[in-house]
């Protein structure tokens, strides 16, 4: 009897081990890395209709998931704790992750590792122009989509590229010299992957440059006089290259109303397209500007080069002759025992003429200020000879002889500032500073002039 019992403990342990050996708990992810976005997924195999339950950890050690599923009749379990960020977060970040599986029916556990990584999302692509050739040098920037910038330089291929990990929408922006700017977006929903573009650089501008201006084989200094050539050259660039079958034409227009066309060739040996025009005699002091237009196939610009020549009757040095010789005259009239209020107003209005032209060619200053003083004064001159009240026009002179004085002071000191700042050009620097010199000394005999008429 003892015998029997005993065996029977024996095959009930050998059962037991039996079924213990065919319950053995297996568990594993659906893979060992895991992207931005990517559904964590845990199978195995377990109790047949017993409960597995399931915890995530994080790198931190933090119990982050918990999830509880049924096996099937065969044992076989799947389980969906989490779903890893678009972008890592304080709970879910980067790194090593354990997962413990537990059988309920047996107490049996597993322990497995995933790893949440960045996602291998890379953006590569290459800029072509207008004509599909490569553009080398063209800036790409990318935003990402949290807003982050990053910055491509292309290659001599015309080719670039970025490593990102962000899932969502991409702005692409791309810069060429000679092109607008193009723009694109790109849409990444999984990873890893590898999208490849192409940016079309659609939008070549065409520019001018380079503008030279000679009068009479001189480079140009602000003035021309009559019957003396002006020759202009430019360069004309297109998608950022120098082009030499370009329709370049131009327009001189002129404030006394003459105007002229010009057809501009290119010259081979200048590297740059010419056109010449000589100025006609028409024996009026005028101002002209040049406007240039270049056209290549459906592209066009049209601008003003800023040149604006002043075309006289009369060089610096002519004018400089005249101005002494009003000097001289107003001398004279001081010599003489009557005064001829008369022809110091006339030799004053001849000193304005002068004057306006010495504005409109020189170096930027600014003689309005004392024309008007010597209109007022002239005013006071004709007043003077026709009122029998001289105390109020007396009092008016004085007035404007402080005034004129004062403007005197100034004019010297801009003849000073001017030379000092333009040394380089010493010729019309000269010619200015003795054109003011020679007004000064007829302000200064007005002035004396006055002094006499009131003694």
């Amino acid at each position: 009897m003892i015998k029997q019992t005993a065996l029977f403990a024996l095959i009930i342990i050998l059962l037991m081990a039996l079924v213990a050996s065919a319950q053995t708990l297996t568990a594993s992810p659906s893979r060992n890395v895991y992207q931005p976005n990517e559904l964590l997924v845990v199978r195995g195999k377990a109790t047949p209709g017993g409960l597995v339950t399931i915890i995530v950890y994080n790198p931190n050690s933090s119990m982050v998931a918990v999830d509880q599923v049924k096996a099937d009749y065969n044992g076989l379990f799947e389980s969906t704790p989490l779903r890893f960020p678009p972008q890592p977060t304080p709970t879910l970040p980067y790194g090593d992750y354990l997962i413990t599986v537990k059988d309920v029916a047996s107490g049996e556990e597993a322990s497995i590792k995933v790893v949440f990584a960045r996602a291998a999302i890379v953006i590569k692509g290459v800029v072509v122009g207008y004509d599909g050739g490569p553009l080398a040098n063209a800036t790409v920037t990318l935003i990402t989509p949290s807003n982050a910038t990053r910055v491509s330089v292309t290659k001599s291929d015309g080719s670039f590229m970025f490593e990102e990990s962000e899932l969502g929408t991409y702005t692409i922006l791309a810069k060429a010299p000679g092109y607008d700017e193009e723009k694109m977006s790109l849409s990444i929903d999984y990873a890893p992957t590898t999208a490849s573009i192409v940016v079309s650089m659609s939008k070549p501008r065409i520019w001018i440059e380079n503008y030279v201006l000679m009068v009479d084989n001189k480079l140009f200094a602000g003035y021309a006089r009559e019957g003396e050539e002006l020759r202009a050259s430019l360069q004309v660039y297109f998608a950022g290259k120098l082009i030499v079958n370009a329709m370049v034409t131009g327009k001189i227009s002129c404030t006394s109303g003459d105007e002229a066309n010009l057809t501009f060739i290119y010259d081979r040996s200048l590297g740059a397209y010419t056109a010449s025009y000589k100025v006609p005699i028409i024996g009026q002091d005028r101002t002209c500007k040049l406007t240039v237009e270049a056209s290549y196939g459906s592209f066009r610009q049209s601008v003003e080069t800023g040149f604006n020549v002043f075309v006289s009757t009369m060089n610096l040095q002519e004018k400089i002759m005249v101005l002494d010789e009003k000097v001289r005259q107003l001398e004279a009239s001081l010599n003489k025992t009557a005064v001829d209020i008369t022809s110091i107003e006339k030799t004053i209005a001849e000193m304005q003429k002068i004057l306006a032209t010495l504005n409109n060619t020189q170096l930027g200053l600014d003689l309005r200020a004392i024309n008007e003083t010597l209109n007022t004064l002239r005013k006071s001159l004709s007043e003077y000879a026709t009122r029998d009240d001289l105390s109020s026009v007396q009092a008016q002179l004085s007035a404007q002889i402080s005034q004129l004085q004062e403007q005197v002071t100034l004019l010297q000191q801009a003849v000073l500032t001017i030379t000092q700042k333009q040394q380089g050009n010493a010729l019309p620097i000269l010619s200015l500073g003795i054109s003011i010199v020679a007004v000064i000394i007829a302000l200064l005999s007005i002035i004396y002039i006055y002094r006499k008429i009131a003694v």
